[in-house]
């Protein structure tokens, strides 16, 4: 979608390269990469920059087109050097930079320069994440007060309704109740008002405990999305198994972190960003955009996130489903004829056998396991008709039965 992040394609982020409609000379030989990096040194745009491998000083090393592009110990962090030691523990990890030398074939580039101070490209992305959230606050400031003062209603409504039948709600879920019909309202007055929301890609960067840590547009833009803003799965299906680090998502930016709420030392600044509300605008067109190269017959990795019957199989269960490795695409998945255990957070080699536009999702059939150092394990066929078999009125059920949302009473701690 070339206009997918309008707002932020002046800017050079290397992340959104892959959405612009016109993509950069392609470059076949050494001479043509060198012409290409010196250009993009002279107009001081960033680049992308994978750690391949590290030197005995620590530097950091990625070799494209017969040349060698450099990272610096001194060039990672700023006001610090990273030891050999510290620089192992960052190999393959992407990192956007800027280049600053080029001596004959090699490449010389900095973190530092590229995402540091005033006028960077982290400096220009956070300013117009700002610039976007600010607009959308004065847009939605003067229905606020009705909207808190509607949810406040609703809440005294859900309360009798529990009077009547004789029970009560504790006051932290009368105030949960509240929160979560506000946020509600407050989606549905975006819209209304059409504002522009602030919808970014960002990199997972850790899972802690009812909290998912994102890296926005990869500039080390911190993002926090909590449990019940990372999707419409209920609170049984534990966050581990539906962020992994390394996952790439597209979350919406909702508002400026508040430190005290995160309670987390190691994050002082950044923003509160909501995964779900990406997910709850996704319809059949998007869909089929998302998952136009995993088109039927294809095979891709999947990462299980929960089961969903133990009528049979191995392990007890015969269907689970997750998303494909590195992206958010559900895939409902049957066993085949091939019998492989299914462990949570494990990744799967899965045929993709069916598209159903209804559920937005994928459908398919396990065929074997896939190693953590790389390479699968696909077990032989034990029944000649290996089919997908059609979905059922019980797996209906039990899906819509999964689907429903359940009360969430937790905040960031």
């Amino acid at each position: 979608m070339a206009n997918k992040f309008e707002r932020f394609m002046d800017i050079d982020i290397p992340m959104l390269e892959k959405y612009k409609g016109e993509k950069g000379a392609a470059v076949s030989d050494t001479d043509a990469f060198l012409a290409r990096y010196t250009e993009i040194m002279k107009k001081g745009n960033p680049i992308q920059f994978v750690v391949e491998t590290v030197g005995p000083d620590g530097s950091l090393h990625q070799n494209l087109h017969g040349c060698d592009l450099v990272l610096k110990p001194e060039d990672l962090y700023e006001n610090k050097t990273i030891t050999p030691s510290e620089a192992r523990g960052v190999i393959g990890r992407h990192f956007v930079a800027a280049v600053t030398g080029i001596d004959g074939n090699t490449v010389y580039v900095s973190r530092v320069k590229a995402v540091i101070g005033d006028g960077s490209v982290r400096d220009r992305a956070n300013r117009r994440i700002r610039t976007m959230i600010n607009e959308m606050q004065r847009a939605l400031t003067p229905h606020l007060e009705a909207l808190r003062a509607q949810a406040e209603a609703d809440g005294k409504e859900y309360e009798e309704s529990f009077r009547a039948k004789g029970q009560s709600l504790r006051d932290g879920q009368l105030q949960t109740f509240i929160k979560n019909r506000y946020d509600e309202l407050v989606e549905k007055k975006k819209n209304e008002v059409g504002v522009q929301r602030c919808i970014v890609p960002a990199v997972v960067e850790s899972v802690k405990g009812k909290r998912v840590i994102l890296n926005l547009f990869n500039l080390e833009i911190v993002g926090v999305c909590r449990q019940d803003n990372w999707s419409r799965k209920p609170r049984t299906v534990r966050l581990e198994e539906q962020a992994h680090p390394g996952d790439e998502v597209e979350v919406e930016v909702l508002y400026h972190v508040d430190p005290k709420l995160i309670k987390d030392p190691t994050i002082n600044t950044g923003w509160v960003v909501s995964r779900r509300n990406t997910m709850d605008r996704n319809d059949v067109s998007s869909f089929q955009s998302k998952v136009k190269n995993y088109p039927i017959g294809s095979t891709v990795q999947v990462v299980c996130e929960n089961f969903l019957t133990n009528t049979a199989g191995l392990n007890g269960y015969t269907r689970w489903y997750g998303h494909i490795k590195g992206t958010d695409v559900r895939v409902f998945v049957r066993f085949g004829n091939r019998r492989v255990g299914i462990n949570k957070g494990g990744v799967y080699v899965v045929e993709i056998q069916r598209m159903n536009e209804a559920r937005l999702q994928l459908e398919g059939k396990a065929l074997g396991v896939v190693f953590d150092d790389g390479g699968a394990y696909l077990p032989k066929r034990e029944r000649k008709n290996d089919r997908v078999p059609e979905v059922t009125a019980d797996d209906e059920a039990y899906d819509s039965l999964r689907e429903k949302e359940h009360p969430v009473t937790e905040g960031f701690e």
